[in-house]
This record gives structure tokens, sequence and C-alpha cells, in this order.
């Protein structure tokens, strides 16, 4: 076993239980609007009456995919995710409410205990959970209504922490990787593709930490990779599948006309131009069709619009914007990096 620099902290502190209540009265202050009586969170996608229409398939949703209330009828399938769960168990007015808030809080916790084990103090736990989470783009989603992406980042959190536990335990029994795999797993059943990202980044964490911890010990890798590996592969198997059906496999006949093909994929990305959203939020609209600020970049625009008029002009819902405290911070470790370059 390879020595990984200081010993994690793992010790009780005062400093957990402050912490714990910081949170909570940033995160009331930060949603405060919700406090006043019969007030009701927007989301454009994820909003009162679409919380409700979801739950009211609940928990048959959970093992069937189809509904009668369309005329037609339609295939509505739910992940037995975290996020589907607390919505068919919790009244759907607490949960449009406060379950953003919740997950901010929740993933904030457990980053904190992340790098409560790695020797952080209580000031790093802050200012860790604020430039992770607590940012301007988080926000700018809640309008969106993009609530997969916050159970995404609630389970990345989770990861980091257990994947430490597993990746640093003498023991060599599998209930902390198959943990550590489970949250990995639950992010692909809140949102696949923003989970598919995610894994991509702490996946190499992982061996990272494999690595530094155990060397080229291929028993004790294997110990803790291949519970991790199964327990993930378990719950990430049908939304990639479903996915890969919906979009993919389906999707091959688009594929024949090139220029449609590129025009569709160009459609969607963020134009340069635009990325000033990411210091002056609003710059650009605030998003599309919003009576005091409409969006006027070309996001969303479709191929045939400048030539014929057909299709969509724009289409955006959201901000890019990145938050003073991050933008600050990234600056800070640039100059810093500099300075220690030869």
């Amino acid at each position: 076993m390879k020595t990984d620099g200081p010993a994690a902290s793992t010790g009780p502190r005062p400093s957990c239980g402050l912490f714990a209540l910081a949170l909570l009265i940033f995160a009331a202050l930060m949603f405060h609007s919700l406090l006043r009586p019969g007030a009701i969170l927007f989301g454009s996608d994820d909003n009162l009456g679409t919380m409700m229409d979801r739950r009211s398939d609940m928990p048959e949703s959970f093992w069937r995919g189809w509904h009668e209330r369309t005329f037609i009828g339609a295939r509505a399938p739910a992940n037995p995710s975290w996020t589907n769960l607390l919505s068919w168990a919790l009244p759907p007015r607490l949960v449009q409410n406060w379950i953003y808030a919740g997950h901010l809080v929740l993933a904030s916790g457990f980053l904190a205990l992340f790098l409560r084990r790695r020797g952080v103090g209580p000031v790093g736990w802050a200012v860790g959970a604020l430039t992770a989470f607590w940012l301007g783009s988080t926000f700018t989603l809640v309008y969106a209504g993009h609530l997969g992406k916050f159970g995404v980042v609630l389970f990345a959190a989770l990861f980091l922490w257990l994947a430490d536990i597993a990746a640093t335990a003498q023991s060599a029994g599998p209930a902390r990787a198959m943990l550590a795999g489970g949250a990995l797993g639950a992010m692909f059943l809140e949102q696949s593709d923003v989970g598919l990202l995610f894994a991509v980044a702490l996946g190499p964490f992982f061996l990272h930490r494999l690595y530094a911890v155990w060397g080229r010990d291929a028993r004790a890798w294997a110990r803790r990779l291949v519970p991790l590996l199964c327990a993930a592969a378990l719950l990430t198997f049908h939304p990639l599948w479903s996915g890969y059906g919906a979009f993919v496999r389906g999707a091959t006949a688009a594929q024949a006309d090139r220029k449609a093909h590129w025009d569709f994929i160009t459609q969607w990305s963020w134009p340069p131009e635009e990325t000033i959203d990411f210091i002056a939020p609003g710059f650009m609209g605030w998003r599309s069709g919003e009576p005091e600020g409409p969006y006027w970049g070309r996001m969303g625009r479709s191929g045939d619009w400048e030539a014929a008029g057909r299709g969509l002009r724009n289409f955006k819902l959201e901000n890019q914007y990145l938050g003073a405290l991050p933008l600050a911070l990234a600056f800070a470790a640039i100059a810093l990096a500099r300075r220690r370059l030869p």
C-alpha cells in the first residue's frame, strides 16, 4: 500500500453541525420568496402541473410505460430515481418548492464530507460548496425546470465521498464500493446524458485514488473496482439502453440528409458571441418569450430561418451566468499557477 500524503481527517468536529445549520439558513435566504403563503416555484419543464401529472402515474410508471390521457396514448416511463420517488411520496407543492434547495443542501453536505476526509477545513467546505453548486448557472436552471440536473449533482457529490472511502478502506469488503457504485448509477437514473458527462470526470478520480493508495496491487483494485462497476451497471443499464433506443437507434434515418443533420446539431450550439452571458447575464435577453427581456440571440435558430423564415427564430430558457465568486477564484488560480511556473 502506498502512502498518500497527510492522513484524511475523519474525526468528529463541532464545526460540522454549524456548517449544516449555516447551509440551511443560506438555502432559506436564497429561496426566501417561497416562504410567503401561497408561493409556488415556477419552472418551464418541471412545474407544479407536470409534477402532479408525473405523480399520478406512479408507482405504475416504474414498471410500465403508457398512459391514456392523450387521445391516442403516450409512452410515460419513469426511472425509480430519487427525484421520482420523492415526487411520489411527498405532496407535489412541497416537492416543487423545495426539491431544488434540498438537493443543493445535500450536495453541499456530501461535498463537505469529502473535503473533510481530504483534510480541508470548514472555510474550504464553504468555498467548495459555493463554487460547486450555489453559482449563477444553477439558479438560471431553476426557471428552465431542469430538475434532473440537480439530482445529478447531488449524487455526484455523494459519489466523491463514498468513492474516497471505498478506495482508502483497509478492509476488502464490497459494501463500500457497491454504495459508491450505486451513487454513480443514480446519476444516470436522474438524467442519463448529464450523468454520463459527470461520470467521465468522476470515474478517473476513483482510479486515481486507487492508484494513489494501492499502487499496482491488482487484488486490491479488483476488490474495489469490480463491486463498484457491478452496482453502477445494475442502475445504468436501463436508462442508457432506453436512451440509445430513443435517440440513437431510432434516429439513423435522419442521418441520410447530412445538411439537415448538421443544421439540427449546430442549432443548439452556444454561439461564441453570447459567451458574454458568463459575466453579464441577460445581455442577450433572459429567455425566449420573456415579456420584460426577450432573448434576441441565435441559439435554437432553425437552419431554414434566415433563408425562408421557417422553423424557430431562437429558443432559450436559461442564461449561462457563472457567478462572481467562481470567476474570481478562477482568475486567482490562473494567477497563482503562473507565479509557480518557472
